[in-house]
């Protein structure tokens, strides 16, 4: 092992093949000659915490990916390629009208904004705290399933039920204005 630089924010060490932990107890044969472990990113970026290697990007669906390759169909801000993972942190509407409402009972429920709060924030533990039931404004967002492009892999964000995103039928209601938690 060998100390590359200090900061306030971390000692940085890189750990060779063969090395020892910093109690000399644990030798680190799992880590790779010339791996950051704590201090720098791969670029040599400073940082504060533990780094992981990332998949995403090599065409194999990981744990911890929504996809990978990116899918075809989504608006690109809609795709994070560093992460895998969709950013709808952005889409307003989630097209519950009658009998296309996907979760809970038919129409639009708290069923429903409590999805659309999963889809947003990427968290399973996310709720609707309010919602609001509107007619669709006839924009991109969250619509029936077998219309628009299936969201598939999304039981991170703790959902169960099949997801399409597209453009929504004008009129019939949708779930808007949600605020959720984020716990």
């Amino acid at each position: 092992m060998r100390i590359i630089s200090t900061s306030a924010c971390a000692l940085a060490v890189v750990c060779m093949a063969g090395s020892v932990s910093a109690d000399g107890r644990r030798p680190l044969a799992l880590v790779s000659a010339q791996v950051s472990v704590r201090g720098f990113s791969a670029s040599g970026r400073l940082v504060c915490g533990l780094t992981e290697p990332t998949t995403c990007g090599n065409g194999v669906l990981d744990s911890g990916e929504e996809f990978d390759p990116a899918p075809a169909g989504f608006d690109p801000a809609l795709i994070n390629t560093n992460t895998c993972k969709f950013n709808f942190s952005q889409v307003t509407q989630l097209y519950c009208n009658g009998r296309c409402s996907v979760a809970g009972p038919s129409g639009c429920d708290q069923a429903d904004a409590d999805l659309l709060c999963k889809l947003k924030t990427g968290n399973p533990n996310s709720v609707a705290a309010s919602f609001g039931i509107e007619m669709a404004l006839g924009e991109t967002g969250f619509t029936c399933p077998g219309s628009g492009t299936p969201v598939l892999n999304l039981s991170g964000r703790g959902i169960d039920v099949a997801v399409s995103y597209g453009a929504l039928p004008v009129g019939g209601n949708s779930v808007t204005n949600v605020s959720c938690t984020n716990p």
